[in-house]
């Protein structure tokens, strides 16, 4: 009894420390707040954005502001960082490195540069987000045309080669395409894919991520909704949080808008059906009902089919002597005595074949039993019980569900 007790309060224990667990990432949770320029897409992320001719305009004139004093290799973030250039350790921290380069003396003043060219309104923070826009028109221009959800500055994020990967893959391909084509600095590559990033895609920038949830799974696919809905509410609180402060924070954030819960629902199932073969993926990236649906049936079927694997996986596998005791008491009832030794086998090689199928070692007599699991009885001179004989000969017509089961066995594990 007092095993038992001890049992139960250790499972109560565990409970409570699980418990109190998911209570301290909650809270942690409410206490991350977006940075104050929110995802970093300065007056491309404002809710009612810049027209794309706007944007056509203000890039133009920048470029000629800025072209002189861009090298060669170098990118709009380098121009920004050579007044006084951070240091390794303050690029350690994108958000704090970012900040510095926007409302440092150059960042100022490409940012009143476009403000002044396209006659905005001044407020507080508004030459900073134009500074904001102006790092990504330079880093992406064919995104003031190009929605495409999963293209960032010429780059696929949704690759067939990022199939299966984890994040930081596709965070480390993205820099080296934009040291590859010449949009930044190797120095500063790392701080653009982030601006990249937290504007576009920031679940790639979520912290520990378990290496097991690759892109494309299903795990992805939770994953991604529970971003998309958190950064529609909160654009840029994502890079500040852990995967399981998104995992903890997801269903909350789902209810809170059912309808951008619903695109991201569709976003990661479409990414979801492309990866798996469900879906052929489309140019424009639109698909229509009857596919969307497909899709989730598909996806369904496939948390089925894992549940019910991981079921069996966590069941208790009988034995084949439980197997062949349950069919010999179901066809003979309980009052046959199955596991008495009482048959002898006359070939000693067959007695040699019996003992080592068994894992016996020689013996002499074998029982009900033991012929119930090899398969039955060679019917060779025996000493008695003829009619215990004679169920063994019909006990070994349960000798193809043995194997049957067994066979189901071994595939399991």
């Amino acid at each position: 009894m007092s095993v038992s007790n001890g049992s139960s309060v250790n499972a109560a224990s565990t409970s409570d420390n699980t418990q109190a667990g998911k209570i301290s990432t909650h809270l942690k949770v409410d206490n991350i707040v977006p940075h104050k320029f929110g995802d970093f897409g300065g007056a491309l992320s404002w809710p009612v954005p810049l027209s794309v001719a706007e944007q056509k305009l203000a890039r133009a004139h920048i470029s000629n502001y800025v072209e002189s004093g861009i090298k060669p290799g170098f990118g709009i973030l380098d121009y920004l960082n050579s007044d006084q250039p951070l240091s390794t350790e303050s690029l350690q921290d994108p958000a704090a490195a970012l900040e510095a380069l926007i409302t440092g003396a150059r960042g100022q003043a490409l940012g009143l540069v476009v403000q002044t060219h396209l006659n905005g309104i001044s407020t507080d923070l508004s030459v900073s987000e134009y500074a904001l826009a102006a790092v990504h028109w330079l880093l992406d221009p064919a995104s003031m045309e190009n929605t495409l959800r999963n293209q960032v500055a010429g780059f696929d994020l949704a690759s067939e080669k990022h199939w299966g990967k984890c994040a930081s893959v596709v965070f480390d391909d993205l820099r080296a395409h934009l040291i590859a084509e010449s949009l930044i600095s190797p120095a500063m590559a790392g701080l653009a894919t982030y601006a990249l990033l937290l504007r576009k895609a920031a679940v790639f920038l979520i912290k520990d991520i378990p290496d097991s949830v690759k892109y494309g799974t299903t795990a992805w696919f939770n994953l991604a909704v529970a971003a998309a809905t958190i950064d529609a509410q909160s654009p840029g609180k994502l890079a500040n949080m852990t995967f399981a402060q998104v995992m903890v924070s997801a269903q909350s954030a789902a209810l809170l808008d059912p309808v951008v819960t619903r695109q991201a629902h569709a976003s990661a199932l479409v990414d979801w059906g492309v990866v798996n073969g469900v879906l052929e993926r489309a140019a424009d990236e639109r698909y229509s009902n009857e596919k969307l649906d497909y899709a989730k049936t598909a996806f369904n079927q496939q948390l089925a089919d894992r549940l019910e694997t991981s079921t069996l996986l966590n069941s208790q596998i009988p034995s084949r002597k439980e197997i062949a005791l349950a069919k010999l008491r179901e066809k003979f009832g309980d009052n046959v005595p199955f596991e008495e030794r009482v048959f002898e086998l006359a070939a000693p090689l067959q007695t040699i074949a019996y003992s080592l199928f068994l894992g016996t070692g020689p013996v002499s007599k074998y029982s009900l039993l033991d012929m119930a699991m090899i398969g039955g009885p060679p019917l060779l001179p025996m000493e008695n019980r003829r009619s215990t004989a004679k169920a063994a000969y019909r006990c070994s017509q349960c000798h193809s569900r043995i194997r049957r089961a067994r066979h189901l066995q071994d595939r399991v594990r």
